[in-house]
C-alpha cells in the first residue's frame, strides 16, 4: 500500500510524493498522535536529515605476497617496480602484455 500526495505551490505548481508502505504507516501513526499530514511528513523528513550514520571503517583485505614496498616515496616505489620489470624481462618474462 502506498499514498500519493499532490501538493500545490502558489496555485499553479504541483508536486506528487509517493510514500512507501512503511513510511505511510509511520505517517499514519504520527497522525494518530495529533499531527496533520504535512506535519507528520516534515517531522519524518527532519528526523532523517538529523540521523547521522556511524563512521564507516574501511578494512582492507591484506595478502602476504612476500614483498614489502614502502610507497611513502612514490619515486622510489616506481623505481623498484621498474627494476622488477627489468629483472623479469632478463629472465624472459614479459609484463608488456599484462593488462
Amino acid at each position: 500500500m502506498s499514498l500519493r500526495i499532490k501538493m500545490r505551490y502558489a496555485g499553479c505548481v504541483r508536486t506528487t510524493v509517493n510514500l512507501d508502505a512503511d513510511v505511510l504507516a509511520r505517517v499514519q501513526q504520527l497522525q494518530g498522535e495529533g499531527l496533520g499530514l504535512s506535519e507528520a511528513v516534515n517531522s519524518l523528513a527532519r528526523r532523517g536529515m538529523e540521523h547521522t550514520r556511524p563512521d564507516f571503517v574501511f578494512t582492507p583485505i591484506v595478502f602476504d605476497v612476500g614483498v614489502t614496498v614502502d610507497v611513502s616515496n612514490v619515486g622510489q616505489a616506481l623505481e623498484l617496480l621498474d627494476d622488477w620489470d627489468s629483472a623479469d624481462a632478463a629472465r624472459g618474462h614479459s609484463t608488456a602484455d599484462t593488462p
